[in-house]
C-alpha cells in the first residue's frame, strides 16, 4: 500500500487532462495519505473514473486478477493487466 501511495504522490506533477484542463491542479492532492487504506482506495478510485475511465476498468487497475499464469486468459486481457 505504501509503495502504491508513494507512486500516486510521486507523480501528481505530472497529472495532465483534457477533462480537467487548468482545473487539475484543483484535485491535488488527489490521495488523502492521512486517510484509511479505504479512503485512499476510494480516492484513487474516484480520480480514475471522473478521468474517463469506466467503473469496470479502473477496478480491473486497482484489483488486478492472478493473469500471469492464467493459462485460459485471452493474450487481450493479459496484455491490459502487464500495461497496467
Amino acid at each position: 500500500m505504501r509503495g502504491n501511495i508513494n507512486w500516486m504522490t510521486a507523480r501528481q506533477s505530472l497529472f495532465a487532462s483534457d477533462l480537467f484542463g487548468d482545473d487539475i491542479d484543483k484535485i491535488k492532492p488527489a490521495i488523502n495519505v492521512d486517510g484509511s487504506d479505504s479512503t485512499i482506495f476510494d480516492n484513487a478510485l474516484e480520480l480514475l473514473t471522473l478521468s474517463g475511465r469506466s467503473l469496470p476498468h479502473a477496478m480491473m487497475m486497482m484489483v488486478p486478477e492472478p493473469w500471469t499464469a492464467h493459462e485460459s486468459m485471452s493474450a487481450a486481457k493479459k496484455a491490459f493487466y502487464e500495461y497496467y
